[in-house]
Formats: C-alpha cells, structure tokens, sequence
C-alpha cells in the first residue's frame, strides 16, 4: 500500500471554515430524513452492542470462570469474527447492507437475551459458563457485522458528491454515541448484569 502512486489530485479550489462545516452538518441532519434513520440504527446497534464486554465481566465476577476460560473465549471470539466477516461481506452482495443491518441487530438481540436470562435464572455457574459460548459467539457476529455493514450503508444514502462531509459527520456523531455507551457500566454496578443486558437487548 506504501508503494501505491497516486495521480496528484486538483488543487482545492476554496478553502471551507469550520463554521461552514457545522451549519452544513445542521442542514444534513435536517433535511436528511434517511440519514437520520441511519444514525438512529447505528446509535442503538452501539448502544445494544455495548454489553459485549460485560458479559466477560459476568463471565468471570458472577460465574468464577478462570484465565482458561477467558483465554479459550479470546479465541472463539477470533475465529467467529474471522468466519463471519466473509459471512457478513456475502450477505451485503446478496441482500443488501439495510437487509444485512436487521439480520446483524438479531445476532446482537439473541445475544443480550440470553445472557440476560442466565443472569436473572443464575443456573449452575458450570452451566452458565458452557451457555455463554453462545452469546459470545452472537455478540462477536454483531460486532464484526455491524463493521462490515456501516460503510456500504452510508454510500447507499448518502449523495455521491457529498460522502466526504458525510462521512465525516457520520463518525462524529458516533463517536460520541461510543463515549456515551460507558453509562451501561455503571447500570450494572446499580441494578445488576441482568438489568444490564435487558436494556441492551430492547437497544
């Protein structure tokens, strides 16, 4: 890729503020009903995705798995993602990034569901840890998918001569979706791990 040459691209021919820049991003975001849905589908998708990592910390603080379990868990989670990125990648060719956006939010569901019942049921730790895998493989599913899937639904919607700004408003505005999404920690240090996972599954 280093090696790549490039034909020198025109210069530019007006120089935009930063002003220009926000009130363009307001008009986006108010005259674009699609793209609004977009955000509002990539918001929850986060925020639903955002108990990934606390079902390890269930995992280990409420179930007492071991650095076996965790190491073996570090593995199957690289093997699915691996697996399901060419999974997902077919799928958009196929169906369509939106069609592949809802199966993607089903992986995220079945996972939150399950691990939300298992920390309401609390079954046999030895139980729970071997149920877990399934979740675990489902939330990596999502993860990878909702990757996979964001690109080629933004270009699908977004003007060809304007993908520049709107990209770059797109990765704004979920980069403080992201930040927000830390609030789901402090709801299970609150209410529990199944309080946790339930509001991430209505996400």
């Amino acid at each position: 890729f280093g090696r790549s040459i490039e034909p020198p691209a025109p210069p530019v021919a007006t120089q935009t503020s930063l002003r220009s820049m926000v009130n363009h991003a307001g008009t986006i975001l108010r005259t674009n009903s699609r793209y609004r849905a977009f955000l509002v589908l990539r918001g929850l998708l986060f925020l639903g995705n955002a108990s990934v990592p606390f079902i390890t910390v269930y995992a280990r603080r409420g179930l007492g798995a071991d650095d076996g379990y965790i190491g073996g868990i570090a593995v199957l989670t690289m093997v699915v993602g691996l697996l399901t990125n060419l999974m997902w990648g077919r799928i958009v060719d196929r169906l369509g990034a939106p069609r592949a956006g809802g199966f993607i939010a089903l992986s995220g569901l079945a996972a939150t569901l399950i691990v939300a019942a298992l920390a309401l049921a609390r079954p046999d730790p030895q139980l729970a840890l071997l149920l877990l895998l399934v979740p675990f493989s489902l939330s990596t599913m999502a993860t990878t998918g909702i990757g996979v899937v964001g690109s080629p639904m933004l270009m699908e919607i977004v003007p060809a001569d304007d993908r520049v700004r709107y990209f770059g408003l797109t990765n704004t505005v979920l980069g403080l979706l992201m930040l927000s999404t830390s609030a789901v920690g402090a709801i299970g240090d609150q209410s529990g791990y199944g309080a946790l996972f339930a509001i991430c599954a209505v996400a």
